[in-house]
């Protein structure tokens, strides 16, 4: 019998299954994709470093730890010292054209910046005198907007947060989508004095050395951690093109049904046998963890909680488009000396912004060129996701080019469509997480881990992991097979 089984080799199942290595635990990673990491893709054309998925992660305590054990610490890539900047597009006046504009980074830029509007300056600063929310949840948009006035919520915090959840924030939970701001009311009745509060707190625990997280890459993108991460596992320990049809509960463990066209490794054929149907092979498994998006978990889980598996399907995932352009730098008038810039929804416009990427990490394009990451689409917008509808990816350009000053079309490196990118926790998310932590408790030999419960960033996903890893379950099973060994 195999101790443990993660199904899912995207960041958070291949972090979660070198924690429990190192802890001492057999486990292997089933996954029906060719290659490791989920939604992490980085691709090299000719000399252009392209990031389907995400294109950086924050290194907070969880990553730099992982990045530690892995030794890639001189595999990192910081961004450049002008990338800092961020840009909002802005209309001067209704007749102006849209134009980008440095966004405020502290509140004296926020008290300068032509983006807001006097009195939309005015009611930012009357924050802390705002009346508080009474209900159990309330949707990003609400909430912002009570907070800080409609126009810094359309102008700045729109823009910004759908350029990270790619979300519709009338529809998006802010209990769940953005726990620690709900908190800072709920506990003090301020944003301001939340976060005066918090990051006073934080200071007094760190430690005198202790390193800022920072936003990072590595020399050959994104997917050097999971590449990494598979082979710091063992040996065939993760286990690729092998589609988890179904997992039952028995008196001996946890069966996973599968289908792969190749034979199991020597050392999974102690574990596995024949399916029912002649065509399938099954795994028994002491525990396993689902580590899977929310519609793949609700298919494995509906003969053991129907009731979970409906309210997964629920969970909605925002479709986008991401385009990667490169431009020659003599055909661009604009100095891009930024990580990037953001489009209020407000303005309808075809994308939602783009991310400067030979601007924001060295060694991104040759020499002479631009690379632009640009993204579309999203749950305000579907209809701009599907960048493989030609008059979507011109309409998309020709914004692009109006906003940077481009002289010139530029050239298409590589092209995705998302039809489900990011989940996108809808108000009441926590009744499900609530729900799946007492289906964990009636099913103690089955865990639930993924970007549909908490935290959608790779950091977040690290975390989650490491912190299931620690969780006292695992830890009394590594301990019962360390006795049953000695």
């Amino acid at each position: 019998m195999q101790q443990t089984v993660v199904i899912g080799a995207g960041i958070s199942g291949l972090a979660l299954a070198y924690e429990l290595q190192c802890a001492g635990l057999d486990t292997v990673v089933l996954d029906s994709a060719s290659t490791p990491g989920g939604v992490i893709k980085s691709e090299n054309h000719g000399g252009f470093l392209v990031e389907l998925g995400p294109n950086s992660t924050l290194t907070k305590p969880p990553v730099r730890c992982l990045i530690e054990k892995l030794a890639l610490e001189n595999e990192l890539v910081l961004p450049q010292d002008h990338a800092r900047k961020r840009f909002l597009a802005i209309k001067r006046s209704p007749a102006h054209p849209l134009e980008l504009c440095a966004a405020p980074m502290s509140m004296r830029e926020a008290a300068l910046t032509p983006i807001l509007s006097p009195l939309g300056k005015a009611r930012l600063f009357f924050e802390p005198f705002a009346k508080a929310g009474q209900g159990v949840d309330e949707s990003v948009d609400s909430f912002i907007s009570r907070r800080v006035g409609r126009e810094v919520t359309e102008m700045i915090v729109a823009p910004m947060l759908a350029g990270i959840w790619a979300a519709d924030l009338e529809r998006l939970s802010m209990r769940s989508a953005l726990p620690l701001l709900w908190s800072f009311e709920k506990e003090h009745g301020s944003l301001l004095r939340g976060a005066i509060s918090h990051f006073s707190k934080k200071r007094k625990e760190s430690k005198p050395k202790k390193t800022r997280a920072r936003l990072a890459s590595f020399q050959t993108g994104m997917s050097a951690l999971p590449q990494a991460l598979r082979r710091a596992l063992a040996p065939d320990s993760v286990q690729l093109n092998t589609e988890v049809l179904r997992i039952e509960e028995t008196a001996g463990g946890i069966c996973i049904h599968c289908r792969r066209p190749q034979p199991w490794p020597e050392r999974l054929k102690p574990h596995s046998a024949p399916g029912s149907d002649g065509a399938t092979t099954a795994i028994l498994a002491e525990r396993i963890v689902i580590a899977v998006q929310s519609p793949a978990a609700a298919r494995l889980i509906e003969p053991l909680s129907s009731k979970l598996a409906a309210a997964l399907r629920t969970i909605p995932y925002a479709p986008l488009g991401v385009l990667h352009l490169a431009y020659r730098q003599h055909d661009v008038q604009h100095p891009l000396d930024g990580f990037g810039f953001l489009i209020p929804p407000k303005f309808k416009q075809p994308l939602l912004g783009a991310v400067f990427s030979s601007s924001l990490f060295a060694s991104r394009a040759p020499d002479g060129f631009h690379l632009l990451t640009v993204f579309s689409g999203g749950a305000a917008a579907p209809h701009y996701a599907d960048i493989n509808d030609e008059r979507v990816r011109e309409q998309i350009i020709r914004q692009l080019n109006f906003l940077i000053h481009a002289k010139a079309s530029p050239q298409i490196i590589a092209q995705t469509y998302w039809p489900q990118s990011i989940p996108n926790y809808p108000l009441g998310h926590f009744h499900l997480q609530q729900a799946a932590r007492e289906f964990e408790a009636q099913h103690p030999a089955i865990s639930l881990l993924g970007a549909w419960d908490t935290g959608i960033s790779v950091a977040d996903r690290i975390d989650q992991a490491s912190k299931l890893a620690a969780s006292a379950n695992w830890q009394t099973l590594n301990q019962s097979k360390r006795i049953a060994r000695n």
